[in-house]
């Protein structure tokens, strides 16, 4: 804590003395030119200054319940199927104070939308009408997360149009503003127990969905609240050695001892393989800031990122090393719970702090049926002929097993705002069922659930979280 603060001291009086040296020097010699600022002060944006010496207090009453899911990727109403499995989940997320789950895909009339599919979109374009806005809603969802790669597959006008659709079922939508700040800026839910704030972002999207900041003649651009990272390749000093004759031979000469750019990537000397990123100091800096400014005004705060990056090696299911370091910034500025979606698989637990990390939650919903028909693109990228298939032979199959489970996590909080338990419900989205019931949620039972929950368990091993198993349940108990 002396640490933080002295550091923030420190940050101030070096920005002070930058700008005091730099007014005496432009007084000095006069009036200076237009462009001509050699001597200007530079932004640092030291996003150790948006976290607290000591954590903001979390004041929501014992009993408060936070229930979070992963991606919702379906096109047609589920509840009015009438389907048990379904009607039990959406039990759990009703009994919740307040719950969350990724919306991905567009919400749309496209009889009367006015805008185009973009050329660029996150896997496919799912869409569907404004009644599933009402039955997202009517599963029990809270805050509907709009910060994910499928965000823009429609463009801006598909963006806003999905956002209206869902607030006029009355959910709430993080991760998407009219600009850089509001999609930053948290939604906020009141319930019986106390009110929680939520913080949405995504790592993984396309180039063109950012908010863009309004300042001076600027607006603002509509678009989600982001994460931008820089990807490294990590390399033995071999292979470093390989690539930096291969840069030459391209007549690339630039001298570099510890990382190379070369073909479009960037690389690094280590000792093994794999991936390690650095992120934005803006976005690092702004998220920490809108935690910080959330929990000033709620009892809880919740930050949700779609982020589907991995640490490489082959393995989708370690999270990339700057999730790690990004959600203990989040905890440590005042969240609560950090709830990430995107890999659509199951990850580990992190309890840190007292507060749990649930680095992938997996899927709610996997279902493409009813969808609009797919462009022509998507036709020549399968190769096929689309006088011969349907819309529903795409969705056939072919995805991996491990994207057919999920968790619904529920974490309740008790006395002085600690976490007290941790539920995690396994779901099934029932691989081996027919077509049209494929992809939809039930809860796993039996040997399902097990298997669900064992292989959270083993992703939880390196964050020393102990998981039981108690009637086809994972559950973390305090005090941490």
């Amino acid at each position: 804590m002396k640490r933080t603060v002295s550091r923030r001291a420190s940050l101030a009086l070096f920005g002070a003395g930058l700008a005091a040296a730099w007014t005496g020097r432009a007084l000095a010699a006069g009036t200076k030119q237009p462009g001509d600022f050699p001597d200007a002060p530079k932004v640092i944006w030291d996003y150790h200054t948006q976290i607290p010496a000591v954590r903001p207090a979390t004041t929501v009453k014992a009993g408060f319940t936070f229930a979070a899911a992963g991606d919702l990727i379906y096109s047609l109403p589920m509840l009015p199927r009438g389907d048990a499995g379904i009607e039990a989940l959406s039990k759990v997320i009703h009994a919740a104070d307040a719950s969350l789950a990724n919306q991905e895909g567009s919400i749309l009339d496209l009889q009367s939308f006015d805008g185009y599919m973009e050329a660029e979109n996150g896997g496919g374009y799912p869409v569907g009408s404004p009644a599933l806005a009402r039955d997202i809603a009517g599963l029990g969802f809270t805050f509907a997360n709009k910060a994910n790669n499928h965000a823009m597959d429609f463009g801006r006008a598909g963006l806003l149009e999905t956002r209206r659709h869902l607030q006029e079922a009355g959910l709430l939508t993080p991760g998407v503003g009219d600009n850089r700040a509001l999609a930053r800026a948290a939604q906020i839910k009141d319930t019986p127990h106390g009110r929680v704030a939520v913080i949405g972002a995504a790592s993984t999207f396309p180039l063109s969905a950012p908010a863009g900041a309004a300042g001076g003649v600027a607006k603002g651009r509509p678009g989600i609240d982001v994460v931008r990272t820089r990807r490294i390749t990590l390399v033995t000093a071999s292979e470093m050695a390989s690539l930096r004759a291969m840069a030459r031979e391209h007549g690339q000469t630039r001298p570099d001892s510890t990382e190379l750019s070369f073909g479009g990537e960037a690389f690094r000397t280590a000792a093994k393989p794999g991936y390690t990123y650095d992120i934005d100091p803006v976005d690092r800096f702004e998220i920490l800031r809108a935690v910080r400014g959330a929990k000033n005004v709620a009892d809880a705060a919740v930050f949700t990122i779609h982020a589907h990056e991995n640490a490489g090696m082959g393995s989708d299911r370690v999270p990339a090393d700057f999730q790690q370091a990004l959600y203990h910034d989040v905890v440590d500025a005042g969240g609560d719970v950090v709830a990430v979606h995107g890999p659509h698989l199951t990850r580990g637990v992190e309890i840190y702090k007292g507060r749990p990390i649930f680095y992938g939650l997996g899927g709610f919903a996997y279902q493409m049926l009813g969808s609009a028909p797919m462009t022509p693109e998507d036709y020549e990228n399968l190769e096929v002929d689309p006088r011969f298939v349907t819309n529903g032979d795409a969705d056939a199959g072919g995805s991996p097993s491990a994207w057919y489970g999920g968790l619904l996590a529920v974490t309740e909080f008790g006395d002085g705002g600690a976490v007290r338990e941790v539920r995690l419900h396994p779901i099934d989205l029932r691989e081996s069922d027919p077509q049209k019931s494929r992809g939809l949620p039930q809860p796993a039972t039996g040997e399902r659930a097990r298997q669900i929950i064992a292989q959270v368990q083993a992703d939880s091993a390196p964050y020393r979280t102990k998981i039981g198993f108690e009637n086809d349940l994972g559950v973390i108990r305090g005090p941490f």
